[in-house]
């Protein structure tokens, strides 16, 4: 990808990041959240934190194994950001298939 485009690009990115954000803040009640956070003990906030990355890693190496299976012998660090891409995607569109679509555009 040409430079000019590849600046386009991180500017669309950071420009649809920044008003997802706002709008999330925007409807949240930030002290309630504060709140509530502060009543947690630390060891939740870790444990969560922890199996959170575990589930993430994990399914990111049975996408790994599976693409490597089927068509390129890809790196693991090139399956990991593809797996968060994909579940962004499954998240915010309308079906499940639209993430693993992403993901096998992304690796191809």
């Amino acid at each position: 990808m040409k430079q000019p485009k590849k600046i386009a690009l991180s500017i669309l990115k950071l420009t649809v990041t920044a008003i997802a954000i706002y709008w999330l803040v925007a409807r949240v009640d930030v002290k309630e959240v504060i709140t509530t956070l502060s009543e947690l003990s630390a060891w939740v906030i870790v444990a969560g934190i922890f199996l959170h990355t575990v589930a993430s890693v994990v399914g990111a190496t049975r996408w790994w194994m599976l693409f490597r299976h089927t068509t390129n012998n890809i790196p693991f660090s090139l399956a990991l950001p593809s797996y968060y891409l994909g579940l962004f995607f499954n998240n915010v569109s309308p079906s499940s298939v639209g993430g693993d679509v992403v993901r096998t555009l992304h690796l191809g």
